[in-house]
């Protein structure tokens, strides 16, 4: 039978994406229980906004289940009593800038004066700031009921060094007893690089597309696809991304079935010289008897089904339209592919659309279903596929492209539709 040492050790490999230390290291791990061949695990995150519960089950159920002896996992998050940094190991605390002067000695940063100030502090949410905050990404996230930060991708970031087996390294004399222990310098926060054969997938939503009167119908192409074409602040909005990503190392240009994603491509296109491939798997949601147009009329109107789409957060509620469950695996067999064709140590960019953004971070994150929802046209999405296949969402809805034209056009409370 597994002991509670054996369970620790497999714990010891699940991982906090943002902090690159793994959940033992961290203080998160609150309970071990064993009964006969079932293993209970308790856990807790940084914060309880953080969208990893998902998949840190999951990694406690494939870590802990493949013990000898452990027939059943089970895991369940608690905030009691609540995280807070004084819980992690002493590797840990070094590990993240806690308490650790540069210049020798220890005494806690962020202090007035200290020219490290603000590594390795928690701010008034409770969230691990300075070089923790470094170890991810800033990316916005504008989905949801307000804004937040997103926890970027680290892999095995050189900014943070776990180390499962050096627990006794004598961290203040920073002498270790094993070669993977970390020096004496902390490096310096820098700037995100993809690893070592990880492939960077960067989803693009489409410029805006023309508006559509009560009765009308927008062009529908031979698979039965509304496929209206861009309007004007469309095509302005397609050539502002266009020359943004010029400047990006682009390998491969991928796009879809409707015309919109062709358009906002094209500026693109003309500058790089990059010739798109057709994903049909990346088409945007099929929205059965309403798709030629009907389902923009019905927004408008706050139509009762639409409300109850987006309350029950579900296409399928809509006549006729395609069902969750397949929309899903569609988007997933698109993105494989673009990642697959991409290959290793490059990055990519597909021209795609809001649902399809949606739903590939709601599988990278495990967020709710329209968490997403609303990814601004011609945002830039990003996403991180490891040499392992593991997917993080690095950044959301940037749209710093289109600073100068939302300020000519922004009106508040000029909407005339929800976000969707």
């Amino acid at each position: 039978m597994a002991t509670v040492e054996d369970v620790e050790a497999a714990l010891a490999n699940v991982i906090d994406p943002e902090l690159g230390l793994d959940f033992v290291e961290l203080g998160l791990i609150y309970g071990i229980e064993i009964e006969n061949e079932h293993v209970q695990v308790t856990y807790s995150l940084t914060t309880p906004g953080c969208p990893i519960g998902p998949q840190v089950e999951s990694q406690i159920e494939e870590f802990v289940s493949e013990l000898e002896g452990v027939a059943s996992v089970g895991s369940e998050v608690t905030f009691i009593p609540p995280w807070t940094p004084e819980k992690m190991s002493e590797d840990a605390k070094f590990a993240l800038g806690f308490g650790l002067d540069r210049r020798g000695g220890d005494r806690p940063h962020g202090g007035a004066g200290d020219p490290g100030g603000g590594q390795g502090v928690v701010d008034e949410r409770g969230q691990l700031g300075g070089r923790a905050a470094a170890a991810g990404a800033d990316a916005e996230n504008d989905a949801g009921s307000g804004r937040g930060r997103l926890g970027g991708i680290t892999g095995h970031d050189p900014i943070v060094t776990h180390r499962r087996r050096a627990r006794s390294a004598n961290v203040s004399g920073v002498s270790a007893t094993d070669d993977e222990t970390t020096s004496g310098t902390v490096e310096a926060q820098r700037l995100f690089t993809l690893p070592p054969g990880a492939t960077e997938i960067l989803l693009v939503r489409h410029g805006s597309t023309v508006g559509i009167d009560a009765g009308g119908t927008f062009p529908v192409n031979a698979d039965g696809d509304g496929d209206p074409p861009l309007s004007g602040d469309g095509e302005e909005q397609a050539r502002l991304v266009g020359e943004r990503l010029a400047h990006e190392p682009l390998s491969r240009l991928f796009v879809t079935t409707l015309q919109r994603t062709h358009q906002t491509a094209a500026r693109l296109v003309e500058l790089t010289g990059l010739q798109p491939e057709v994903v049909a798997d990346l088409r945007e949601i099929h929205l059965g008897d309403w798709d030629a147009g009907e389902y923009r009329v019905r927004i408008a109107r706050r139509d009762p089904i639409i409300m109850r789409s987006f309350s029950e957060q579900r296409w399928d509620i809509i006549p006729g339209a395609e069902r969750d469950e397949l929309f899903g695996e569609r988007v997933r067999r698109g993105f494989d592919h673009v990642a697959a064709q991409a290959g290793p140590d490059t990055t990519v960019a597909a021209v795609v659309h809001g649902g399809v953004i949606a739903e590939m971070c709601r599988q990278a994150t495990g967020s709710e279903a329209f968490a997403f929802l609303g990814a601004d046209n011609t945002s830039v999405n990003r996403f991180v596929v490891f040499p392992d296949g593991r997917l993080r969402l690095r950044g959301y809805n940037d749209t710093g492209h289109l600073d100068g034209l939302r300020s000519r056009n922004w009106v508040a409370g000029s909407a005339s539709e929800p976000i969707t």
